[in-house]
């Protein structure tokens, strides 16, 4: 029979390795340690993915058997949508009479407003947010940020954000380090906000490694599956590890003009301008990158084999077009790659 698509088996990957690891806690997997034996606990167990997209499909189908998740990362905490929240409170601080920054605040995740709230708001009610945030301005030296920010949500919209995956965790930490730095600096309220302003806009952080204490803390609760990149995982391991991607191989669409190969017998590579693939060098230097590609698959699935202590679950799907995959030569030895 002709083999399934590779994109619908891709479909199936979530909710199928949900499951899998729903039955692995419900069943009473156990672990032994230490002599003893006992139950396999959620924080254990490892899915271990290729791209960011294929982590949160997984997440999302966790979430939706009851089971949290945490995405293994050196995520930017101030590259989330609580950096840009609290940037809307201290702006709105900052200068309460600006309608513009009022506004900005209100539809905010931390006010919540809708757009038929924007719309049809009295000018009283803006009075008196403007007045709120003067008030909470002139206490902000005593306070402290976290303490401002608490009195402004109030329990029942901290309750709110709890519910909002990690939208609250990620603001705390963000509004910590705030406040770490206006103790430090000895900045006021503007001060702060073009601080934070500017650490959000710096194009260059993307190229810079983040430091620790401004890696997402959310991305390290207990208690959590963890979802994580192979590329990631190096030095990592877990007792129980699901793979459940390895199957797919190296994508093969046609590269654009230009390909850097090393001839048979040259010294150093070249950039191969053929735009003919199927013969000459413009053929094998497409062979040649195909090669690579496969060297790097097989060696990133060496990684993630190698990140379990007690299972490893490793997904096989047949789908056509992937002969490349590197599972293939493991369990299919005896079969040549065309």
């Amino acid at each position: 029979a002709k083999p399934p698509a590779k994109g619908s088996l891709e479909r199936q990957v979530p909710e199928r390795m949900a499951a899998h690891v729903l039955s692995l806690l419900r069943q009473g997997a156990e672990l032994e340690e230490g002599g003893r034996r006992r139950a396999l606990r959620p924080d254990e167990i490892c899915l271990l993915v290729s791209f960011h997209r294929q982590a949160e499909q997984l997440r999302q189908a966790l979430e939706r058997v009851g089971l949290p998740s945490r995405l293994v990362s050196t995520a930017d905490v101030f590259a989330t949508p609580a950096a840009t929240a609290l940037q809307r409170f201290l702006d709105a601080l900052a200068d309460p009479a600006h309608g513009g920054r009022l506004r900005l605040l209100a539809a905010s995740p931390l006010m919540g407003w809708s757009a038929a709230e924007l719309a049809s708001c009295p000018p009283e009610r803006w009075s008196e947010l403007a007045g709120r945030l003067d008030q909470l301005a002139r206490a902000l030296p005593r306070q402290g940020l976290l303490g401002v920010l608490s009195e402004l949500l109030g329990s029942r919209t901290l309750a709110r954000l709890a519910r909002s995956g990690r939208l609250r965790a990620d603001l705390q930490q963000v509004a910590e380090l705030v406040q770490r730095r206006m103790h430090g600096d000895q900045l006021g309220v503007e001060g702060a906000a073009d601080w934070l302003r500017r650490l959000r806009l710096d194009e260059g952080r993307r190229e810079r490694a983040v430091p620790d204490d401004q890696q997402r803390h959310s991305d390290r609760e207990d208690g959590c599956v963890a979802v994580v990149t192979v590329h990631a995982s190096k030095g990592l391991e877990y007792p129980v590890v699901v793979c459940p991607y390895l199957w797919q191989a190296p994508d093969r669409r046609r590269v654009g003009l230009g390909v850097r190969w090393r001839p048979p017998g040259e010294a150093d590579p070249v950039l191969d301008l053929h735009r003919n693939r199927e013969w000459g060098p413009g053929w094998q230097a497409l062979m040649q990158q195909r090669d690579d590609q496969r060297a790097e698959a097989e060696r990133l699935a060496y990684v993630a084999a190698t990140r379990a202590r007690h299972l490893l679950v490793l997904a096989w799907g047949p789908a056509g077009g992937q002969q490349a995959s590197p599972l293939r030569p493991w369990l299919f030895p005896h079969l040549q790659l065309p």
